[in-house]
This record gives C-alpha cells, structure tokens and sequence, in this order.
C-alpha cells in the first residue's frame, strides 16, 4: 500500500470539444511528467461532464471516496505547466490558486482583490475569491463545509447518491453586493469558505503563478501583457 499523498487532479468537461481530448495534464512532456515520479505524491486524474457544477460536485465526492488528501482544479481551458501545479499543492496553505485572466484582449484577472492586504512570503496574497481553473483545496476544506453547510446537501437524481453542493450558479444577497449577485459556481464556493468563519479558510492566489486562458479558436490570453496585480504599495513596500 502507497504511503504517498493522494491528489486528485479534476477537471469538468464543458462541452463536446473536450470529450476526446486527453486530460491537459497528459498533454505535457514526458520531461515535465517525469519530475511527479519521485515525488511523495500520488495522482489520479478524473473528468466529468453533464453540467459543470454537478460534475465539480461529484468529482470531490469521488476524491473523498479515494481519500484524497487534495484536489487540483486544472480546467481544459488552461495553459498550465507541471511546475506550476507542483507550486500549487506543495504550498501548505489550505486553498491556493494560480491567476489568470478572462478571454478578451485586455482581460482582467478572474479573482477579486481585498483593499489593503499585504503580500506574503513566497508571493501568497489574500483575495475575495479566485476561479477554478487551476486551483488546489485540501480535501479537509469540504469536510469542515460538510459540518457548517448542512443544508447544501442534495440527492443525485440519477443515482439517489447524497452530494454536496459547494459548486451551485446561483443569484443571491452578499456583503459585495447586498443588491443581488449573479456569483458563478467557483467563487460560490469561495463564498462558503469566507463565511463559513472557520480559521485558515483564507483563499489565497500565487501571484507567481500565471497561466494564460485559452479560447475556442485557440487564442492564448491575455493576448498582450499581464494586467498588473493589485496591490496595496503603501502596505507591501513593493515599488
């Protein structure tokens, strides 16, 4: 039996384009698989379609039935290397990602960014909320969910199997935008853990770490340069 550390890399298939494609992680050279070999970790790979949130749902049920000690989001849409998810799931944080940009020439960053919040060793800096597509949470996250959020369980209709949902698109109320927010099925998450007041449930982006998001014709973006990261140079000293 393998004393390695189980991780689970999981991405959600979108649409019909990505059914006969391998796995992004495989699309990467035998150099760069290579490094994982020697490493306390042990990866398993899964995809899942019929409806984004429902198949990010079921992929963490599928990694706690493993018994995963993590899982990495890396979306198909995602131009990342193995250096880059390494970075990722070795850094002891509970909830880490990458930055990357929507789809549009002049793109801005798929995170929202605290006020006055200091940049930490190692390029660490605290968000709102930041997206999926290459993303790690410690498995733990969703046990400790599981306990506050007792209500966002639900039955699988096709297999009467009981989920929980951490990814749901949904309209609602927040402290951003008390009005009303259209929060997508990532940052909903996110949302859970901000307030689920749990210590060390901080989401938390590289800023080292930056991968370019790719669109249906191909297209890498942003197309240009990095949109610069927001931080605070009163509180970080940064020039």
């Amino acid at each position: 039996m393998s004393d390695k550390i189980k991780i689970v890399i999981a991405t959600p298939l979108k649409d019909a384009r990505t059914l006969n494609q391998p796995h992004p992680f495989f699309q990467k050279t035998a150099e760069q698989i290579a490094q994982i070999q020697d490493s306390p970790y042990e990866f398993y790979f899964a995809t899942m379609e019929g409806g984004i949130c429902h198949a990010r749902n079921k992929m963490v049920q599928a990694a706690k039935k493993l018994g995963a000690q993590q899982i990495v989001w890396w979306d198909y849409d995602i131009e990342a290397t193995v250096d880059d998810m390494m970075k990722l799931v070795t850094n002891k944080l509970p909830i880490v990602g990458a930055l990357y940009t929507t789809r549009e020439d002049r793109g801005h960053w798929v995170a929202n960014f605290m006020h006055e919040v200091e940049l930490q060793e190692g390029g660490m800096l605290q968000v709102i909320e930041s997206g999926c597509g290459l993303k790690k949470y410690h498995m733990e996250v969703f046990y400790i969910l599981d306990k506050v959020y007792e209500g966002i369980a639900y039955t699988d209709r096709d297999t009467g199997e009981r989920l929980h949902g951490y990814f749901q698109q949904i309209v609602m109320q927040t402290d951003l935008k008390p009005d009303g927010d259209w929060i997508t099925e990532d940052f909903f998450l996110d949302h859970l853990c901000r307030h689920s007041r749990t210590k060390g449930m901080g989401i938390f982006v590289d800023t080292t770490i930056k991968v370019k998001h790719r669109g249906p014709d191909g297209t890498l973006y942003p197309t240009g340069d990095w949109p610069p990261v927001p931080i605070d140079e009163k509180v970080t000293g940064i020039a």
